[in-house]
Order: structure tokens, then sequence, then C-alpha cells
């Protein structure tokens, strides 16, 4: 939902007034914390919380978005807002559209936000958007991230704390589910915000025969554990015709195995016509399982370290 925004990164002086809840009469107070502005993608990000007069409060996840802005800064601590109108606290969550620093309760052709006593010159032709997303509770063992709240279409996701498991079966684990969607740059700039990732580990990835081109959001140097976001072309190849069909979802999923030629035995023994690859080399570097085989589930199976010829670093494979 996008609401009026007088100025987004405003003094208290600015007011917030949610036009679709104006029969309410609650006036809140937003505080605020915001870091990692990038001029290149004119984003950043922070916490805050908002307070309303009926002594209902809300922990809030900030984003920012806008051209125009010149910020000297890279945080902005104890940002301010207020909102008037509204009904309850969590109306007030959603996207505000700015209409430039000039409009609202700020008259000046400049207006500023105080940063620790410095200040932080707006101009008025800055158009921001402004997103109050609820604050997710980390405290727990698991966290459930919904598309919605990630804003990358078709992926929910469960995020759990990190620890070592000792492999069960053949498998040796699960690094890399792929993410059809209409824009992989984009995807992969959203998967970094979310996810904390440092993009400066991504790997752009393309297929000409199976008509797509994408990125691996490797979340860290020394393993294969990504998100691979990618944009179908080729709308006469089968993910081209999926993504069509279908649109942004979840398309397949690969993992690693110490001995992919047991698992093939054991694909030729319960579901021969269900997979692809090399039937007669003595270890496979890679195999396709099919959801007919899975029960609706693509699973591409590579040999240990295989994956890592294309994904940036062929050096790293080790020789069956």
């Amino acid at each position: 939902m996008n609401k009026p925004f007088a100025l987004l990164l405003a003094l208290s002086a600015a007011t917030l007034a949610p036009a679709a809840h104006a029969a309410g009469n609650l006036d809140c107070q937003l505080r605020y914390n915001l870091s990692g502005w990038s001029l290149i993608y004119k984003t950043a990000s922070g916490n805050g919380t908002v307070s309303c007069s009926n002594g209902t409060s809300l922990p809030v996840r900030i984003e920012v978005k806008g051209g125009g802005l010149t910020v000297g800064k890279s945080k902005i601590t104890n940002g301010r807002g207020s909102f008037t109108g509204a009904v309850s606290v969590n109306e007030l969550l959603g996207t505000y559209a700015s209409v430039g620093a000039h409009a609202g309760a700020v008259k000046s052709s400049n207006a500023q936000v105080m940063t620790k006593g410095e200040k932080l010159n707006i101009p008025s032709e800055t158009k921001l958007e402004f997103t109050l997303r609820k604050r997710l509770d980390t405290s727990s063992d698991q966290l459930f991230l919904a598309a919605e709240a990630s804003e990358l279409p078709g992926l929910h996701a469960v995020v759990s704390r990190a620890e070592e498991r000792e492999p069960i079966g053949l498998v040796r684990a699960l690094y890399e589910v792929t993410l059809l969607v209409a824009d992989h740059a984009e995807m992969a700039r959203r998967a970094a915000r979310v996810f904390g990732l440092d993009a400066k580990r991504f790997h752009p990835i393309r297929s000409e025969p199976y008509g797509y081109a994408g990125t691996l959001t490797l979340f860290r140097d020394d393993a294969l554990d990504r998100i691979e976001v990618v944009t179908p072309f080729d709308d006469t190849k089968t993910m081209g015709r999926f993504f069509r069909s279908h649109g942004p979802r979840l398309y397949m999923a690969y993992a690693e195995a110490d001995d992919p030629a047991a698992i093939r035995a054991r694909l030729l023994e319960h579901a021969p016509r269900d997979w692809t690859g090399p039937r007669e080399a003595k270890q496979p570097d890679n195999l396709y399982l099919h959801p007919k085989a899975l029960g609706g589930v693509l699973l591409g199976v590579s040999r240990t370290s295989f994956g890592w010829i294309w994904s940036g670093h062929p050096e790293r494979v080790v020789p069956a």
C-alpha cells in the first residue's frame, strides 16, 4: 500500500498521515536508526519502534529507497517521525511515497535530519520510499520468512541457526535452491539486503542451452551454499515455459554427494526413466532427478566439490 508521507527522513516537525485510516484518533511516534546508505542502489535500512498514544508499540524494520539524495554520513541515529489519524499501530505498516522535502510541515527548501548533532541535507527534489515492516523475532532457533516479508517473490524460507550435522543417507548436503524471477539482478540485491550477504561474493551464471541468466548469491567464500536467482530468456526451453506458466517461484534444488554412482544405482532400480545423467561413467559428476522420481521436486546432485566449476572457482574441484 502506498501512503502520503510528508518527509521520509524528517525531524519531529514532519507528520505522516495515512489517508486510508484518517478516521482514527491515534497519534504515534517513530524512533529509528538507519545505516548502510548506498549511493549506487540508493537504499538504506535499519530498525525502529513505533509508539502510540494508547500505550501500544511495535518494533519495526525500516527500508528507504530513492534518488536525488547525497548522503555524507553512513548512519542516521535517533531519527524521528510522527503519525496522525491512525486506527492501530499495525495499520501503520506499509510503504510511504514522498512528494519531495518541501511538502508537508517542513517548509524550508532544504530539510535537515539530525544525526547526533550533525546535519544531513535533503534537497527539495528528493523522492524517496520509506517502508515500515514488523520486525521479526530472531530469539528462537528457527525463523519463518515469507516472500511478502522479504520481497523475494516465490521464496518462503525457514532460517535455522547454523550447526554441523552428520549427513544421513547418500546426500552430503543441499547447497542451492533456484528461484525464477523477472529481474535476477534486482532480486540478488534484495537477497543481499535481506540476508546480510556480501555481493562481492556473488557470481554471474548464464546458460544458452537451458535459456537463462542469473546470479549465484554465495553466502560464504569457502562454501557453495547460495540462492541461485535466475531469469529465463527462452520460452521454448523447459525453464522458460515453467516461468511463463507459473511466474516467480522455486524451480529446483541442488545437493552434493560423495558417491553419486550409488545414487545412480538406486535410480536405475527404482526410477529408471525419471533421471538424466551419464549412465556409463564410473563416478558421474552430475545427475538430475526428475520431479516424478521425488514426488514433485527437481533435484540436481553433483559430486562433492564439482559445483565449483560453474561457481567461480573451478580450481577447487577435487578430481574423482
